[in-house]
């Protein structure tokens, strides 16, 4: 009996590492979604894999396979023609591919603007009415936090000096000086609110700030891990910064639509 219940484990361990495998061999394969789905569905009976067990590990192959594609933040048509067609062809659920819809969205984006196409993929809500958009603008990103530079100045090393009387009830300072003025130039928090990267714009409402750029007059962006700075093509300009979830996926917009 123990020789059987280890048989019987290893062939469970060999089939939870196949069928990863037999995805990720699909996607770049002629082998049909049913294919696929036959094969999957056999290599779980020989290893005794349950239905709920083999959903969450065709989810989470599935959601590996996803990133790999999109490891370069670019997925041509093909590749997310057949993604699409696999999921639906093992009778994955909608609500399980959400997590990996918008990704597929943004990357599709990406591809419209490299090939000079506007994207027309993000339905534009009552939530962007503080924007007022022109006709021919299309919304490609939203939500940030803003910090602005402000400029600060103290003075170091003054004196107030010291009061000599005259007569009663008269005096005058003398020696007093306000000292080195020094100024400091630092980010501060302007809030979080709404942003808004279109086919022509850069928008942003929320706090006390509310502001629009065109994309041509941006001279460069700086990406960092959680957020991007920009300039402006301007005199004496000064950077500002947003916050976002995907700040590649935001330097890339600006950087592509601004070509358009």
């Amino acid at each position: 009996m123990h020789w059987a219940h280890n048989d019987c484990a290893a062939a469970h361990e060999r089939s939870l590492k196949s069928i990863p495998s037999f995805l990720s061999q699909a996607l770049t394969s002629g082998v049909s979604p049913n294919q696929l789905n036959a094969g999957v569905k056999e290599a779980a009976k020989i290893g005794y894999v349950s239905p709920q067990e083999l959903t969450s590990t065709l989810a989470t192959s599935f959601g590996n396979l996803v990133n790999e594609a999109l490891a370069d933040k670019f997925l041509p048509a093909e590749e997310e023609h057949r993604i699409l067609e696999l999921w639906n062809g093992l009778g994955l659920s909608d609500r399980d591919f959400d997590q990996y819809r918008l990704k597929l969205t943004k990357a599709a984006i990406l591809r419209d603007l490299s090939e000079g196409r506007v994207p027309n993929r993000i339905q534009i809500d009552g939530l962007l009415q503080p924007f007022n958009l022109g006709n021919n603008e299309s919304l490609l990103f939203k939500n940030a936090r803003y910090y602005e530079p402000k400029t600060r100045t103290r003075y170091v090393g003054g004196s107030s000096g010291v009061s000599i009387r005259v007569v009663k009830g008269v005096s005058f300072r003398v020696g007093n000086y306000r000292g080195e003025r020094i100024q400091n130039t630092e980010m501060t928090d302007a809030g979080s609110g709404l942003l808004a990267i279109t086919n022509i714009n850069l928008y942003f409402a929320g706090g006390a700030a509310s502001l629009r750029v065109k994309l041509k007059k941006i001279a460069s962006v700086d990406l960092y891990t959680d957020g991007i700075r920009i300039w402006r093509d301007v005199q004496n300009a000064k950077p500002q910064v947003f916050l976002v979830d995907d700040p590649q996926f935001a330097a890339a917009l600006i950087s592509f639509a601004s070509k358009l």
